[in-house]
């Protein structure tokens, strides 16, 4: 009979760990997004479309930046830590210095704690949390995640979501870039 309990308490024991771990997000994706950042009572909003591709540390967002297509690229490999920032309309590119790896933004899902279920305009999923940081994800699809730092609060509404390696063309520079 004890050891019966002891097996059940550890298959149940199983089961609670397998179900309380967080979604399992790509780190390589595409996404349309709607950000919005607030801070001292002042809102920003912008539509971005993020290419991100972690395991080969590159990045690109299109945005608008006040009604000017802007194009951003950020190569994070150790030998080549450069951003370019390419405006589409006056077909010119600005470069600096980038100082650190591409993060995976899912990366804190690991630690985090269920929340129970959340809603994200149509879809409804499970709401997931740690410190400052919480998300609604549909399985292994993000909805939104919102993090607060202090007084700033930044959101993002996932609108689309496709979780693998963006296309390699994704990721080449203007030729406006070549000798920026």
């Amino acid at each position: 009979m004890m050891k019966s309990i002891t097996f059940l308490f550890f298959v149940l024991s199983i089961i609670y760990s397998v179900s309380a771990q967080g979604p399992t997000v790509s780190q390589d994706f595409t996404a349309k997004i709607n950000w919005t950042q607030t801070r001292h009572n002042f809102h920003h909003t912008q539509m971005l479309l993020v290419y991100e591709d972690v395991t080969d540390q590159k990045q690109r967002v299109d945005t608008q930046v006040h009604s000017v297509a802007v194009s951003t690229y950020g190569y994070y490999a150790h030998n080549n830590r450069t951003e370019y920032i390419f405006d589409q309309s006056r077909k010119v590119c600005h470069k600096r210095s980038l100082h650190m790896d591409l993060p995976n933004r899912f990366a804190w899902l690991a630690h985090a704690t269920n929340n129970g279920t959340c809603q994200s305009s149509s879809s409804s999923g499970t709401l997931w949390s740690i410190h400052r940081t919480s998300g609604c994800f549909k399985d292994n699809v993000p909805l939104y995640v919102n993090i607060t730092l202090g007084d700033a609060q930044e959101s993002f509404i996932f609108l689309s979501f496709a979780g693998q390696k963006p296309a390699d063309k994704s990721f080449m520079l203007p030729q406006q870039c070549w000798h920026a």
